[in-house]
């Protein structure tokens, strides 16, 4: 009776050992299929400014936030969740155009939304700026609120997806 005891506790050790494997490797797998949580970085180009833009996604969808620079270059793209709000920070002294993508079930293997319901682009463009003294540093920081329904509000322009950046893959 004894040595089956110890076989099974064996037995079940082992099981648990080559469970914990499977599970090991397991996220890299499952991963592209959770949604990222509110900041998950899809492009950054490690800003070098004060510049701060907080995003605060009121809509009933996920969105994508994606800051691009006057020559088109994709400076921050940020997944924000439904209701979140997050904060982009060392932000470049320059000028900016803010779009926003909304949408279903984020795909990290495409960079995209299976199911896109919007694209949408801020109509003018955003200014950050610096100012230093002696003593201190003045900079830029903006806030923006993506509302409930964005195709009912003046200054956010629908646009179409091939209007959208490309966020590399």
């Amino acid at each position: 009776m004894t040595k089956k005891r110890t076989f099974i506790k064996l037995g079940i050790v082992n099981i648990i050992m080559i469970t914990s494997l499977v599970f090991l490797f397991a996220p890299s797998i499952a991963e592209s299929r959770l949604p990222p949580l509110t900041g998950w970085k899809i492009e950054d180009n490690l800003g070098s400014g004060y510049g701060e833009l907080t995003v605060t996604n009121g809509n009933y969808q996920d969105v994508v936030a994606v800051l691009v620079d006057r020559m088109g270059k994709i400076y921050n793209a940020v997944y924000i969740k439904s209701g979140d709000t997050y904060t982009i920070k060392d932000i470049a002294e320059n000028t900016y155009y803010l779009y926003f993508a909304q949408g279903k079930d984020w795909d990290r293997s495409t960079n995209s939304f299976s199911e896109a319901m919007g694209f949408f682009k801020i109509s003018e463009p955003i200014k950050f700026e610096v100012v230093e003294s002696s003593d201190e540093i003045k900079y830029t920081t903006w806030e923006f609120a993506l509302p409930a329904n964005a195709n009912e509000v003046n200054g956010i322009e629908s646009i179409n997806q091939f209007e959208f950046p490309i966020l590399n893959k």
